[in-house]
Protein backbone atom coordinates (compact mmCIF):
# COMPACT_ATOMS: atom_id res chain seq x y z
CA UNK A 1 0.00 0.00 0.00
CA UNK A 2 2.01 2.83 -0.97
CA UNK A 3 2.10 5.97 1.38
CA UNK A 4 1.38 3.31 4.49
CA UNK A 5 3.93 0.59 4.01
CA UNK A 6 7.23 0.08 3.08
CA UNK A 7 7.40 -0.64 -0.74
CA UNK A 8 11.06 -1.83 -1.31
CA UNK A 9 13.02 -5.04 -0.36
CA UNK A 10 12.80 -6.83 2.98
CA UNK A 11 16.06 -6.01 3.38
CA UNK A 12 15.91 -2.53 2.12
CA UNK A 13 13.11 -2.25 4.69
CA UNK A 14 15.29 -3.14 7.83
CA UNK A 15 18.33 -0.91 6.48
CA UNK A 16 16.43 2.37 4.73
CA UNK A 17 12.58 2.00 5.41
CA UNK A 18 10.55 4.50 3.87
CA UNK A 19 8.36 6.40 6.41
CA UNK A 20 4.48 6.66 5.98
CA UNK A 21 3.15 9.91 3.77
CA UNK A 22 2.05 12.30 6.23
CA UNK A 23 -1.89 11.66 6.85
CA UNK A 24 -1.99 8.49 5.12
CA UNK A 25 -1.91 6.03 8.73
CA UNK A 26 -4.78 8.44 9.44
CA UNK A 27 -6.23 8.07 5.83
CA UNK A 28 -6.38 4.51 6.33
CA UNK A 29 -7.73 3.98 9.61
CA UNK A 30 -10.48 6.15 9.23
CA UNK A 31 -11.25 4.09 6.06
CA UNK A 32 -10.96 0.62 7.94
CA UNK A 33 -13.39 2.45 10.70
CA UNK A 34 -15.76 3.80 7.63
CA UNK A 35 -16.03 0.38 6.35
CA UNK A 36 -15.59 -2.79 8.36
CA UNK A 37 -15.39 -1.76 11.43
CA UNK A 38 -18.43 -1.70 14.06
CA UNK A 39 -18.84 -0.41 17.50
CA UNK A 40 -19.84 -3.51 20.06
CA UNK A 41 -17.56 -6.41 21.74
CA UNK A 42 -18.12 -10.18 22.95
CA UNK A 43 -18.07 -9.35 26.83
CA UNK A 44 -21.19 -8.13 28.26
CA UNK A 45 -25.23 -8.11 27.33
CA UNK A 46 -24.49 -3.78 26.49
CA UNK A 47 -21.29 -4.68 24.08
CA UNK A 48 -22.93 -7.81 22.44
CA UNK A 49 -26.53 -5.92 21.63
CA UNK A 50 -24.31 -3.04 21.08
CA UNK A 51 -22.88 -4.64 18.02
CA UNK A 52 -25.59 -6.48 17.10
CA UNK A 53 -27.22 -3.63 16.40
CA UNK A 54 -24.07 -1.77 14.81
CA UNK A 55 -23.48 -4.89 12.32
CA UNK A 56 -27.66 -4.71 11.32
CA UNK A 57 -27.35 -1.21 11.04
CA UNK A 58 -24.16 -1.25 9.03
CA UNK A 59 -25.63 -4.23 6.91
CA UNK A 60 -28.83 -3.02 5.45
CA UNK A 61 -27.71 0.22 4.92
CA UNK A 62 -25.96 1.55 1.55
CA UNK A 63 -22.62 2.41 1.17
CA UNK A 64 -21.58 5.54 -0.16
CA UNK A 65 -17.88 3.78 -0.73
CA UNK A 66 -18.96 0.82 -2.95
CA UNK A 67 -19.90 0.57 -6.49
CA UNK A 68 -22.58 -1.06 -8.09
CA UNK A 69 -21.99 -4.64 -9.38
CA UNK A 70 -21.80 -4.64 -12.92
CA UNK A 71 -24.65 -6.06 -15.17
CA UNK A 72 -23.90 -9.34 -16.40
CA UNK A 73 -21.73 -12.44 -15.68
CA UNK A 74 -19.05 -11.79 -13.85
CA UNK A 75 -15.49 -13.10 -15.41
CA UNK A 76 -12.77 -14.49 -12.98
CA UNK A 77 -9.37 -12.41 -13.61
CA UNK A 78 -7.64 -15.37 -14.10
CA UNK A 79 -9.86 -17.58 -15.87
CA UNK A 80 -8.88 -17.59 -19.84
CA UNK A 81 -5.42 -18.50 -18.55
CA UNK A 82 -6.83 -21.98 -16.77
CA UNK A 83 -8.92 -22.58 -19.17
CA UNK A 84 -6.22 -22.87 -21.60
CA UNK A 85 -3.67 -25.21 -19.39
Amino acid sequence: MPGVTHQGSLASFWTKPEAPQAGMPDALARALIATIQVRGGFIGKAAIESGAHEMVERILAPSPHLSERPAGPVAFRYEAELSNG
